[in-house]
């Protein structure tokens, strides 16, 4: 099952302003890491600010019918919706590629299909 598109539509439904910044930093590779765990519906990642000096740690738990349960961010606006977390959901979509998953430690490999794992910064 990949990855879904409904997941970032959802969350920026009615937010022209949040899907277009999203959208913009998913162009300009400012998703740094991301890691999408299927069996215990989450995603986390990494984005870049727009100030280069700065990134934030989102994480996101996915709800039923592609909806978010529950999500953070490190920016000002974390605990709302913000071009980070939108960011995230559509870099999911958009850049589904399954690679071997470096777990917890991030070091440590396994062939585990229920994980995307992607570090950017390598």
């Amino acid at each position: 099952m990949a990855f879904s598109i409904l997941y970032w539509a959802n969350y920026t439904a009615g937010t022209r302003k949040l899907s277009r910044k999203s959208e913009i930093a998913v162009q300009s590779d400012h998703v740094l890491k991301f890691v999408y765990d299927k069996e215990a519906s989450y995603v986390r990642g990494t984005v870049q600010a727009s100030m280069r000096d700065r990134s934030y740690n989102v994480t996101i738990t996915l709800g039923p019918n592609y909806n978010i349960e529950d999500s953070t961010c490190e920016c000002v606006n974390g605990q709302d919706k913000c071009h980070h977390k939108a960011s995230i959901l559509l870099y999911g979509y958009a850049n589904e590629i399954i690679l071997p998953i470096c777990c917890s430690d991030e070091r440590i490999c396994s062939d585990n299909q229920n994980f995307l794992y992607r570090d950017l910064q390598s």
